[in-house]
């Protein structure tokens, strides 16, 4: 009787070790699935050395730099407005806003942005981004005979200066227009890093 409990005992664990073991594998295999299923290698590192941030932006993307404004773009298109060199198409504008008056992010969205646009804030979130708080504001669209999504307007407070994401997008019905780039912005918001 003893060894036939003892032989339950060991079929029983060794079954539960099989069964262990099968399952460890296939969760292995999804998560290389996973893992293999998201292009690392469609994205660019761009590095600010001024002010000691990285981030990454789609490949396929163009960089417009403009120092003297302390403003980057990040376009899905190249083309760019005549007058002030804007580029069109679903575009990321970062602004790197002196801050004297310690103004905090939401302060800061409305003052720089929402006062000289006259815009109502449609969703606030609170965020982090590369370890910091951020803000991250939905605005309602403007309108007018351009097709456009809502603004996404996104900001935190460093020391003596804010940084200030803003992404527009036009095109709203196109994969590659505002909607289907929301995924970039999500990406460029998550991949930032200080030094």
């Amino acid at each position: 009787m003893k060894k036939t409990i003892l032989i339950i005992v060991i079929l029983v664990i060794a079954v539960g070790a099989t069964v262990g073991i099968y399952q460890w594998r296939e969760s292995r295999s999804e998560n290389k699935e996973i893992i293999s299923s998201f292009n690392f290698s469609s994205y660019r590192v761009y590095f600010n050395s001024k002010y000691g941030f990285s981030l990454e932006y789609p490949k396929d993307w163009y960089v417009v730099d403009k120092p003297e404004f302390n403003t980057v773009f990040f376009s899905s298109k190249e083309e760019k407005l005549p007058m002030g060199g804007v580029p069109l198409g679903a575009r990321i504008e970062l602004n790197i806003i002196q801050n004297p008056e310690g103004l905090e992010p939401k302060e800061c969205i409305e003052k720089n942005y929402l006062q000289n646009l006259k815009q109502e804030i449609i969703k606030e979130e609170k965020i982090t981004i590369g370890g910091r708080k951020a803000i991250k504001v939905t605005v309602a669209p403007r309108t007018g005979p351009v097709k456009e999504g809502p603004p996404v307007i996104v900001c935190l407070a460093m020391n003596d200066y804010i940084i200030q994401i803003n992404y527009t997008g036009r095109d709203t019905g196109l994969k590659s227009g505002y909607f289907g780039n929301l995924k970039n912005l999500e990406h460029f918001l998550s991949s930032f890093k200080f030094d």
